[in-house]
This record gives structure tokens, C-alpha cells and sequence, in this order.
């Protein structure tokens, strides 16, 4: 599961940095009217407070020479898999010992007992 908002965010950050030291400078002014977009909305963009579509953050990354392998977290870096394995494990009795499993793991051995 990602953490939709931290995405955002990291995207936004990477494109404000990669804006700031392309050279010639390119200004929030410069990139709107390039995209096509309000200056307001590539500000929001950069601070994550607005979800651009893909097309336009490929045309961001264009414009700005970015790779957009630059822009993009991985997985990891906005994954909330720690928060879901934890929801969605369950505790199984083996022996003496009561054991936490991944919920299909634990269904699995719940039937071979």
C-alpha cells in the first residue's frame, strides 16, 4: 500500500530541485507557461499539495531535462507495507508456541492441523 501524500511530496520536492539547478534557471513562471499550467499550480505541485497527472509530470521532466527515473521513489521509499504485514497477520498455535504468520500463511497451517 503507498503512502499517497509522502508520494506527492517526494515527486514534488525532486522536480522543485532539478528546476532549481537546471541551467539556464528555469522559474515556476517559465515551467507554468511551458506546461501550460497557473505558477500557482506548479507551486502546489512542488510542494505536493497538488496531484499533477502523469502526462503532465512527463512533460515537466521534458522541459527540464529529467529523467524520470529521477522524479520517481521507489516503491520503499513510499511504501506503507510495514503498517499492512502488521494488520494482516495472525497468531497461530504450534506446539508449546503461539507463533505470528502472514494471514494466508497462518489459514494455511490452521488447515494442515
Amino acid at each position: 500500500m503507498l503512502d499517497d501524500a509522502h508520494l506527492y511530496e517526494l515527486i514534488g520536492t525532486r522536480l522543485r530541485d532539478v528546476r532549481e539547478r537546471k541551467r539556464p534557471r528555469v522559474t515556476q513562471e517559465d515551467l507554468a507557461r511551458m506546461v501550460k499550467l497557473e505558477r500557482t499550480s506548479i507551486s502546489n505541485i512542488e510542494s505536493g499539495k497538488q496531484r499533477a497527472p502523469l502526462h503532465i509530470l512527463y512533460r515537466i521532466c521534458a522541459i527540464l531535462g529529467a529523467d524520470v527515473t529521477r522524479i520517481f521513489p521507489s516503491f520503499s521509499d513510499v511504501s506503507l507495507a510495514d503498517e499492512v504485514t502488521e494488520e494482516k497477520q495472525s497468531t497461530v498455535q504450534l506446539g508449546n508456541e503461539r507463533i505470528k504468520l502472514p494471514e494466508q500463511v497462518a489459514n494455511i497451517v490452521r488447515r494442515l492441523k
